[in-house]
Parts: structure tokens; C-alpha cells; sequence
């Protein structure tokens, strides 16, 4: 998993819940953490898709440019974008409309519902890349 930031509580705690459920499945998680740094971000993009290392990447992106990121990631790795909306991305993406959810929800209560979104699904491989 690629985050922008691992000082962000939030990311970290989705990192959580991935590695919980890819550790039960046999398989190990990996966090790559831009530092909200953009050179960073598509370095490590462009080292994922090109080292096949990995076998799929969960991003959260500081860069929302879908040229910007085509150019770095190429489709030969499973992607999921979260925590951002990626304007006709090809990748599958989990966003959150915070406005809306903060009337139904407490921050605990969301957040259990996205790890329990992110135990149910049944990915391969993630990795999160950290510098």
C-alpha cells in the first residue's frame, strides 16, 4: 500500500485492516509512504509496476492527474485507489463522502466499517509503499 503520508492516522489504520486480512489469507502487506512528497509518489509507482515485485497495490495518492499517474503505473498490476476519487480512472477506487457519513456515523463506527469493507475483499496482493 502506497500512502502519502504514514504520519496519517487514517491511512495507517487502513493499512491495519488490509494486513489483518492478507495475513490470514497467507500473505504479507507492505507500506510505502510518499511523505507527501509528489517526486517520491510516482518513483515508487514507477518501481512497483516495473520491478514485479508485487502482485497488486492499494493507493492512496497524493496526485489525482490520471495522466500523470498512467504514465507511472502501468496496468500490469492490480490497482485500488483510496481515499481519493481519480476523474475516469481504470483502477477500482473506495472513497468516503465525509459530509454525508458524519451524520450516520461516529469516527470508531466508520472506521470499523471500512476495515470490515477491506476484509471482505479477497485481493492477492497489496503493497504499501513507504520511503
Amino acid at each position: 500500500m502506497l500512502v502519502a503520508n504514514v504520519n496519517d492516522y487514517f491511512s495507517t489504520e487502513i493499512f491495519k485492516g488490509v494486513s489483518s486480512s492478507l495475513r490470514k489469507k497467507g500473505y504479507t502487506a507492505v507500506m510505502l509512504d510518499s511523505n507527501n512528497d509528489l517526486k517520491n509518489e510516482l518513483e515508487m509507482l514507477l518501481s512497483i509496476s516495473t520491478q514485479h515485485i508485487f502482485g497488486g497495490i492499494i493507493l492512496q495518492p497524493l496526485n489525482t492527474n490520471l495522466n500523470l499517474l498512467e504514465e507511472n503505473l502501468f496496468n500490469n498490476i492490480s490497482t485500488v485507489v483510496v481515499d481519493r476519487e481519480i476523474e475516469n480512472g481504470l483502477w477500482s477506487s473506495v472513497v468516503t463522502d465525509n459530509f454525508y457519513l458524519e451524520d450516520l456515523f461516529t469516527f470508531g463506527e466508520l472506521e470499523q466499517l471500512l476495515l470490515r469493507y477491506f476484509r471482505q475483499m479477497d485481493y492477492l496482493v497489496i503493497c504499501i509503499y513507504c520511503l
